[in-house]
């Protein structure tokens, strides 16, 4: 969090008539580490506000930060981004026409970061997607790091759903409310953010279960958006077998996603080309119990049965 709040003071002694009239709000969930005092100790040129809460999850700490803004445009920063040089000017050109909506920026990779070919790949392709269409057209593409939008906006839909307490989905479910009244997200890949992300492979397989119950929340909310989102028949053999044998306990699923994680490394060095279905088996089961810690009828959706569609 020091690292973005050095960066935007850096960035407005350089350019302060780009930053003129902006406030900085750092909302701290439970954070132990230091920051607090780190954030309450640095000589800060834009006007900061520090506030620290009990752990309660992003949402939460998005609503506080709603709660106590006082401009008319907020802009979401995670704690991991630095924005480019220039994309305050590109946000806030965005919200000079009459459209009242959001706008998103790409959070990219920097160049020099050393990550796996396939996450910096998968990040180029994703933002290329919406560059092409010029705005978010699904729940599922709707993001807000790096966005910035009316806090009229945010407040009209509520907020974010502080059900949403781990990893994942909460900016999807909070997008399916901002399109379903018809708001837009626009996206412009001037609006630059870097994103100094962790790769740690232990940690993204965690967050797989969390995905999963973010996903369960989401359709328990919006059960109308889930045939849209789930397979109408299963996507591989492992969902066929897994429903055909009624694996439907989380308990059992987190399990067969547990072993196979834990078999991936001997994986890579015995069975070389066989290893990424081990992956496979371990990110998707990992998935799927999270389903089915939020809901066992939408998990047997998302397996993919295809009399669940009837």
């Amino acid at each position: 969090m020091l690292r973005l709040v050095a960066a935007l003071d850096e960035q407005a002694r350089q350019n302060p008539a780009s930053w003129q009239d902006v406030d900085v709000c750092v909302v701290l969930d439970g954070s132990d580490d230091g920051s607090r005092e780190a954030l309450e100790a640095h000589p800060a040129l834009l006007p900061l506000r520090v506030v620290w809460q009990p752990n309660g999850g992003l949402s939460s700490a998005r609503n506080h930060v709603i709660k106590v803004a006082t401009g008319e445009i907020v802009w979401f920063l995670d704690d991991d981004l630095v924005p480019a040089d220039g994309a305050v000017d590109w946000h806030r050109q965005s919200h000079e026409g009459d459209e009242a909506g959001f706008m998103l920026g790409p959070c990219l990779i920097p160049p020099d970061m050393d990550v796996p070919d396939g996450v910096r790949s998968w990040w180029v392709e994703h933002y290329s997607e919406l560059e092409a269409a010029g705005a978010v057209e699904r729940l599922e593409q709707f993001g807000v790091a790096n966005a910035s939008v009316p806090l009229a906006v945010v407040r009209r839909v509520g907020g974010f759903e502080e059900r949403f307490t781990g990893y994942g989905w909460e900016d999807f479910e909070f997008g399916a409310r901002v399109l379903g009244v018809g708001v837009r997200e626009r996206y412009d890949a001037r609006c630059l953010a870097w994103h100094y992300t962790t790769t740690d492979d232990a940690v993204a397989f965690g967050r797989q279960r969390s995905i999963g119950r973010g996903v369960g929340l989401t359709f328990q909310l919006h059960p109308e958006l889930a045939a849209a989102y789930f397979p109408v028949d299963y996507p591989w053999r492992l969902h066929r077998l897994l429903d055909k044998f009624r694996v439907h306990s989380p308990r059992v699923l987190w399990a067969i996603a547990a072993t196979a994680h834990a078999m991936m490394s001997p994986a890579e060095r015995l069975l070389h080309d066989r290893a990424p279905r081990f992956r496979r088996v371990a990110w998707d089961t990992a998935y799927l119990a999270g389903i089915a810690d939020q809901d066992r009828v939408l998990l047997v959706r998302a397996l993919g049965r295809p009399t669940a569609a009837e």
